[in-house]
């Protein structure tokens, strides 16, 4: 075999000369000693029976690759490339590849056939397998391609594209769903506020009869209503009047409950108290109940009105104008003159409550009329505004009687008083508190009631200690003997000047019996009653002397 100079690649040396087998030699090239590998012998392999060569063994074939140019019209599962483009991920020629097929396979020489290979002759030069390549070149004008040219899409690349776009849209969707819900609360806001004004203001025209002809405030102003109304002094004396409303008829009518008026203490008792008396002791509940039951009325609620707002009240309207019958003087200043003329608060109150020496309770009572009349008057016809001016008075409302319910009753009162279809009467009642013959008629013309009280009913004796011991003790012990007797005690009599003798006074025969009682449970002897003939407030009244022992 004749040696063709071809060492490794190098190509042809005609001055290259075969170094002696297994003798290390200096490579004329590279300059360097070249230690040759001992040959071992081919043998036999005891299992397959085939000859092994170990000198082929460590020979590898040098392969080399080249790259196909990729065949057009072809689409591969394993992914598109791109060649610069890499949005789209396609190849500027519109085609797409698959890296897999640009490895060209490699072709060898024929494998030998199967079994036993004759071992070389001593001395013959192995020739190494050699491994051929087709050389094939792209067609003229042909994109030519590098294998560095072509890439997957870039995994976490495409990941982070994709996390970004989804924050970018789950931000965008929370931002939506945020203003949705912000639009959704503003409108349910607005909703509830506009039905709550709604409500609110047909609720306040219902009440005030505005609408529909009904409501609160347009049922009092349209039907028929009684109330008590009390004034209570600074001396508290207590004034009474029964307040009837009747639209329909077109007329107001107030019926002057006079102090010694008795009504039953409790419902269904027998036993009578003075009215006068029993209103800051029973309370407003029971004393309309007591005058509800005395003279079949059917008042529902009470005006508790006391001076001082009662002054309020005036001047908040502007005044009253009443026809005086008296001049009345507080701390040097004349409030009130005889004569028709307008009376401010202080005037109005003041003359409302006032009762000269001398003069009967009724005399207080027809003043009190008076006032009552006047104030109704003045009072706004308007339910609302006569409302109003109840509240701006200031006092503090019973629960029976709010402020709107109140004032649309005044309201209605006033219309009629307009129209002149106000008045004014006293119930006429004896000095035991029983009523007088013609009061059933009275009270039937008024509002139709029946009185159930008999001509010869008797109130409980109202009592008024005046103490002229010089000794306080003493007047606490008459006041619990007053009170444990079944007496009515009205307190202010206050203290005189020390007497030696002591003296149970009574005006009206029918409290002579009374009298004498009261002396018993005093301890005094019988000598002490005595019919006066000056006026009293009360039944009867026990000025304590120095005899009074109070055992």
């Amino acid at each position: 075999m004749t040696d063709t100079g071809d060492r490794g690649g190098y190509g042809y040396d005609p001055y290259y000369q075969q170094p002696q087998q297994n003798q290390p030699y200096q490579d004329p090239y590279t300059g360097q000693w070249v230690y040759p590998q001992p040959q071992q012998q081919p043998y036999q392999d005891p299992y397959t029976g085939q000859w092994v060569d170990p000198q082929a063994q460590h020979q590898q074939p040098q392969q080399q690759y080249y790259q196909q140019p990729p065949q057009p019209q072809q689409a591969y599962e394993t992914g598109q490339f791109t060649t610069g483009q890499y949005d789209t991920g396609q190849f500027a020629t519109g085609q797409q590849w698959d890296t897999g097929q640009f490895a060209a396979p490699v072709r060898t020489e024929p494998e030998p056939a199967a079994g036993p290979t004759p071992p070389p002759a001593p001395g013959e030069a192995q020739s190494r397998p050699r491994v051929t390549v087709p050389q094939q070149r792209p067609a003229q004008g042909a994109a030519v391609y590098q294998t560095e040219q072509f890439e997957f899409v870039d995994d976490a690349e495409e990941s982070t594209d994709v996390i970004d776009w989804m924050k970018f849209t789950e931000t965008r969707g929370e931002r939506r769903d945020e203003r949705r819900r912000q639009i959704r609360g503003r409108i349910t806001a607005l909703v509830v506020t506009l039905t709550l004004v709604i409500v609110a203001g047909v609720g306040y025209l219902f009440f005030t009869g505005k609408i529909f002809g009904s409501g609160k405030g347009g049922g009092v102003a349209a039907s028929r209503q009684e109330i008590v109304v009390h004034l209570h002094d600074t001396a508290k004396h207590v004034s009474t009047a029964l307040l009837i409303t009747d639209p329909a008829a077109g007329r107001t009518s107030a019926l002057l409950l006079p102090d010694g008026t008795g009504i039953p203490a409790d419902e269904g008792s027998d036993s009578l108290v003075a009215l006068g008396s029993s209103v800051d002791d029973l309370g407003n509940s029971t004393v309309r109940s007591g005058i509800n039951s005395l003279l079949g009325s059917d008042a529902t609620a009470t005006w508790g009105l006391y001076t001082p707002f009662l002054q309020n009240l005036v001047d908040q309207i502007g005044g009253i104008t009443v026809d005086a019958n008296t001049t009345i003087t507080v701390k040097g200043q004349t409030l009130v003159k005889p004569g028709n003329q307008t009376l401010s608060g202080a005037g109005a109150a003041a003359y409302a409550t006032y009762q000269a020496a001398g003069e009967k309770p009724q005399a207080r009572l027809d003043r009190f009329g008076q006032v009552l009349g006047a104030l109704i008057k003045a009072m706004p016809q308007d339910a609302a505004a006569a409302a109003s001016d109840i509240t701006k008075m200031g006092a503090v409302a019973d629960p029976s009687l709010p402020d709107a319910t109140l004032g649309a009753i005044l309201a209605a009162a006033s219309t009629e008083a307009h129209k002149g279809g106000y008045s004014a009467q006293t119930l006429p009642v004896k000095a035991s508190g029983g009523l007088d013959t013609a009061a059933a008629a009275m009270v039937q013309q008024l509002f139709g009631g029946k009185v159930t009280q008999s001509g010869d009913a008797r109130t409980v004796a109202r009592v008024s200690i005046v103490n002229a011991t010089g000794d306080s003790r003493k007047q606490s012990l008459a006041e619990a003997a007053v009170t444990n007797g079944g007496f009515t005690l009205v307190p202010g009599g206050g203290s005189t000047s020390s007497k030696s003798t002591s003296v149970v006074a009574y005006t009206d025969d029918a409290r002579a019996q009374d009298a004498r009682t009261l002396a018993s449970d005093l301890g005094l002897p019988a000598s002490a009653v005595k019919k006066v003939t000056s006026a009293q407030t009360v039944d009867l009244v026990v000025t304590l002397g120095k005899d009074f022992k109070g055992s």
